[in-house]
């Protein structure tokens, strides 16, 4: 019987082999195109959207990707006043944070399927954990959301608020796949509340006045939406109506949108007002069809004056592709309407060709928000703010589970009748590996050689043998309760596997968890771990220091051990601190600079309670201060220091160049020599070693050094293939879809051979460094731009490629090539000798460096020349290029002082009579037009980059730092006020390089052209076409402009 037994249970056990197999043979299934497009017309300034494609699905497995479509609409909730920049700030922190928890929340390790069970469970706990931490940073709450994850022919949709999500599958089949949260006109929701025991109401305040639908339930649990300027309970958590569909392989359409769309058009209107357009074109539509179809009378009954956001997602078979369609021919409005009808039908004959019949959309999931409160009971009050880990609990080990562990962790299936996706037991990550071993869900490879090879003995040996050449079999580890960490981290008892170990990972008695920061430095205890190469870490001493509660903590830098040649370390959150003696006299420092009294001493501390701080105007504010460097939280909003000052602090660790290459790309270890030299181990003697202990081996069992053969290779190639990077996948998929470019293509080893290593370094840009070289073919001399490391998509790279790639002017910089290799990324352009413009701008203090500046006629050279170059980009190529950060730094000279703009990493190409539609604020501080930072001021158009160029050229001819030193006030020197009183009345300019009358007549040109190009409001603006014209005329013809609103010593200016 027990043999029977035992026979039984090894029959259960999965083959590694066989798992992996499956899993591939998934990865075979037919997946459909996703293409997208996205419009805004921004009305308030307060609608957010963020478009994520390629998503890593579960941390380590790359082979499995997903998209993530995004809207952010904002509710404003703040207690006792009406603060639109808070409903901002709701919205901002939404989008930097709701992915992220939503991504925690799944397992690690599941496949495909447990994946997408585990999804709804994960986006519910990605909300309520968003907007509860927003809420104890900034005490309100008010972000509504529809947030969509489309993975294949699956398509879950988590919202909260009136955001809404359509699918529109053929004709007039449209499914709503969210709920209208206005309570009033949605009978369904209503229902849902009061069947849960809780209650529909609308709040009043005094005078009787109603401000907005209300829902509660028990356990105090609220969720409320339009309630103006009061809070609602002592605790609001929004919890998310969520809905889970798949699709039939002939695929559909996904439009969403924010409440503006919603509240004048209807999910029919707006799913047949783009049929038969291309997802880029189709957002477009759906919000021109808004402003364009609706009657006017219309729009004010139904009261449209939110922003209007819209994302169309196509979900189309690879076989059944729609071609592109032009965009519509322009008509009067009169004829679109007349015509509207008959277009959506024609346009709907049109999409049926292509996508047919939905014959079912299979419900997965539905889940009601009220139903939730049914489930978490009485008992659950979140009232008091706590964390929501305080709800789930192991059921094994009975420890509290964060977020990230237990809330999708769920035994049963989610779509079970007897199993509720937050009904337990749940599991913490240790006991639920312990469950998968004993059930024999995750057979690991030394189970199989051991289930081939009776001869243990040699096995383990060779594993020996394995682990002391240095190879890189282990990736990444776990480390007791704080999850998995990967390199360069590493157990203490495996130093060869990484540079920072971890002590006591594998001591459940051990209370604490520490790590090394450098070798024989002191252990500071690790709380956790943040991304794969951020940790959480408490510094013991600096915390005893903190707890005395006075001045003297402040006295001295928090410093981390000195850089190695293998990696740097960094604290992620810190403050500036600037001690100052008492009586001092501070020049009228800006409200955000704090002062906090150090009573008892004979000094105070000042800072930034901004998160940005400018240091540079810190500095000259408090030259004659002492300056210290202390880690804080990431919120120093506050007037007490040691409240923020903490001992529990975010490190990076970020690599060397040489310690990257050597370990990512030539699967190395980091090692220095006795001279603390940088040197990669291959582990070329290792390998030696390895073939003669694989012929010892086979002499011995030759059918377990096959099988061990076959299950390294099979998990090294599984390893390569999973670590793909998506940013890779993207803009490979971008140089496909545009061809072959007119620019060579070099790889990695090419570029480095350019460059002599890297040796000769030209300068330091936003994206990445800057070096000389010589071209390998001709020898023509080159410079070479290495992009930096970054985790976005690689819009930067493609902006460039694309842009530059498109243009032949003489005032452009010329892309010679670029290199895509793995990740690493340069972009090589024709050298120029004289470097870049902001070298020749310098301030006065400087003697040995005003030899430098340039002549006014050549000044005024290159601002005609930067102007044509403008509008060559603008209006001379066949797709109109917006710059966006045209400043000195980004003008190159060459030989003969000819301008040519480069630096196109923030660039944005359009159609040539396309809307601008971008997301947040491009550019460089002091070069930005206003309309880029807020839409109060106007749509950013080209004229943002006209702007751009007119405080570029004030800058040229002196007016910022480069006036006299007789002119000594700051307002003088900086504000263009004292300008336009010397312009008006006729004044000599007082500037150091005008030499005679031509140089002033000059001087003055450029700068009334500057003060037209820096008009507060786009409209009045000159386009740049007109900028040239007006720089080649004379100076007496033209007209000194209106002040623009600069100058700090207006207050409604300075709040700009």
């Amino acid at each position: 019987m027990a043999s029977r037994e035992g026979r039984r249970h090894h029959h259960d056990l999965v083959p590694l082999a066989a798992l992996l197999k499956r899993e591939m043979k998934s990865e075979k299934m037919v997946k459909p195109t996703v293409r997208f497009g996205h419009a805004a017309q921004s009305k308030k300034g307060e609608d957010y959207f963020l478009i994520k494609t390629d998503c890593q699905r579960v941390p380590g497995n790359s082979s499995s990707s997903f998209s993530v479509f995004a809207p952010f609409q904002i509710v404003i909730l703040n207690c006792e006043i009406f603060d639109g920049h808070n409903g901002n700030a709701a919205a901002i922190f939404t989008r930097e944070h709701l992915l992220n928890h939503v991504l925690g929340a799944l397992p690690q390790g599941h496949g495909r399927d447990e994946w997408l069970q585990a999804l709804p469970r994960a986006l519910v706990a990605g909300f309520v954990k968003t907007d509860k931490e927003f809420q104890s940073r900034g005490e309100t709450s008010g972000t509504t959301a529809t947030f969509v994850i489309v993975d294949r022919w699956t398509v879950t949709v988590a919202s909260v608020g009136d955001s809404r999500c359509i699918l529109d599958t053929q004709g007039d089949a449209v499914t709503t796949l969210t709920v209208d949260h206005r309570l009033e006109e949605n009978i369904e929701e209503r229902e849902r509340v009061t069947a849960s025991g809780g209650e529909v109401g609308r709040l009043s305040i005094a005078g009787g006045a109603e401000i907005g639908p209300l829902r509660c339930w028990p356990g105090g649990l609220c969720l409320s939406r339009s309630i103006g300027d009061m809070d609602v309970g002592e605790f609001i958590v929004p919890i998310p109506y969520v809905k889970q569909v798949k699709l039939s392989k002939a695929g559909g359409r996904l439009i969403i949108a924010s409440d503006g769309i919603w509240d004048a058009l209807s999910s029919e209107m707006a799913a047949k007002s783009c049929r038969g357009l291309r997802a880029e074109l189709a957002a477009m539509q759906v919000v021109k069809v808004v402003y364009t179809t609706m009657p006017s009378e219309a729009l004010r009954t139904r009261g449209l004056k939110d922003d209007t956001t819209c994302i169309v997602v196509d979900i189309i078979p690879p076989d059944n592709e729609l071609p592109p369609t032009p965009p519509p021919p322009k008509r009067n409005k009169l004829r679109d309407l007349l015509l509207f009808r008959k277009r959506s039908r024609e346009s709907a004959s049109k999409l049926s060709k292509k996508l047919s019949a939905i014959n079912i959309v299979e419900e997965l999931f539905e889940e009601g928000s009220a139903m939730l409160a049914e489930r978490l009971g009485n008992d659950d009050n979140l009232n008091s703010g706590q964390s929501t880990s305080g709800l789930f609990v192991c059921a094994v080990c009975q420890v509290d589970l964060a977020p990230s562990e237990g809330i999708s962790v769920h035994a049963g299936s989610i779509f079970s009748t007897s199993s509720k996706p937050w009904q337990g037991p749940f599991l913490c990550s240790d006991c639920r590996d312990k469950k998968d071993a004993m059930e024999g869900k995750r057979p690991s490879g030394i189970k199989l050689i051991c289930s081939v090879s009776s001869c243990s003995l040699t096995l383990y040996s060779f594993t020996l043998l394995v682990m002391e050449m240095g190879t890189k079999i282990v990736h990444s580890f776990t480390c007791g309760r704080l999850g998995t960490f990967y390199y360069p981290f590493t157990k203490a008892e495996q130093p060869h596997c990484g540079l920072l170990p971890i002590h006591d990972c594998d001591n459940p008695h051990s209370p604490i968890i520490t790590i090394q920061l450098e070798k024989n430095g002191k252990n500071l205890e690790l709380n956790g771990v943040v991304q794969q190469n951020a940790i959480t870490i408490l510094d013991e001493d600096f915390h005893r220091s903190l707890q005395q509660n006075t001045c003297r903590t402040l006295n001295n830098n928090y410093s981390l051990p000195s850089p190695s040649p293998l990696y740097s370390i960094y604290i992620k959150y810190n403050v500036t601190l600037f001690r100052c003696k008492q009586g001092l006299k501070i020049n009228q420092p800006p409200k955000h600079y704090l002062k906090y009294p150090c009573h008892g001493y004979e000094y105070d501390i000042y800072y930034d309670s901004l998160p940005s701080p400018n240091n540079e105007e810190a500095h000259n504010l408090f030259s004659s201060c002492s300056v210290f460097l202390l880690p804080s939280k990431d919120e120093t909003n506050t007037k007490d220091i040691l409240s923020f000052v903490t001992a529990e602090m975010v490190l990076e660790v970020v690599l060397s160049n040489d310690c990257d290459e050597c370990y990512n790309h030539r699967g190395g270890q980091c090692r220095l020599d006795n001279n603390q030299k940088f040197y990669c181990d291959t582990g070329k003697t290792g390998k030696k070693l390895l073939v003669v202990g694989l012929v010892a081996a086979a002499s011995v069992l030759v059918i377990a050094g096959v099988v061990v053969l076959v299950v390294v290779m099979a998990c090294f190639r599984r390893k390569i293939f999973l670590r793909e990077n998506p940013t890779h996948r993207i803009i490979e998929g971008f140089l496909k879809e545009h061809g072959p470019l007119p620019t060579s293509r070099y790889n990695y080893s090419e570029v480095k051979k350019m460059t002599d290593s890297f040796r000769n370094k030209l300068g330091q840009g936003g994206f990445g460094t800057v070096y000389k070289g010589k071209k390998l073919h001709d020898g023509r001399v080159v410079a070479v731009k290495i992009l930096n490391k970054s985790d976005g998509n690689g819009e930067e790279f493609i902006n460039e490629v694309a842009s530059i790639s498109r243009t032949s002017h003489v005032n452009i910089v010329r892309l010679l090539g670029f290199c895509l290799d793995g990740s690493k990324r340069a972009l090589i352009y024709e050298f120029m000798p004289n470097g870049s413009l902001d070298k020749f701008i310098y301030e006065e203090k400087s003697p040995p460096q005003v030899a430098h500046q340039l002549h006014c006629k050549i000044l005024y050279d290159i601002a005609i020349g930067i102007a044509r170059g403008l509008e060559y980009l603008h209006r001379g190529c066949n797709t109109r290029i917006l710059h966006f950060d045209i400043k000195p730094h980004n003008i190159l000279l060459d030989e003969d002082f000819c301008p040519k703009i480069s630096d196109f990493g923030l660039a944005i190409l359009l159609e040539k009579e396309s809307a601008v539609s971008i997301f947040g604020a491009r550019g460089t501080a002091g070069y930005i037009a206003p309309e880029v930072f807020s839409r109060n001021f106007g749509v950013v158009s080209h004229k943002s980059d006209v702007y751009s160029y007119g405080m570029m050229i004030l800058e040229m001819v002196g007016m910022k730092n480069n006036i006299k030193a007789e002119v000594n006030r700051s307002s003088e020197i900086y504000f263009p006020h004292w300008i336009y009183n010397r312009l008006e009345s006729d004044q000599e300019l007082g500037l150091q390089n005008i030499r005679n009358k031509s140089d002033d007549n000059t001087v003055r040109k450029m700068t009334i052209v500057g003060l037209w190009c820096i008009q507060t409001y786009p409209s009045t603006r000159p386009a740049i076409s007109k900028v040239v014209e007006m720089l080649e005329s004379k100076v007496e013809l033209l007209q000194i402009p209106p002040k623009p609103c600069l100058s700090p010593v207006h207050l409604s200016c300075e709040t700009l």
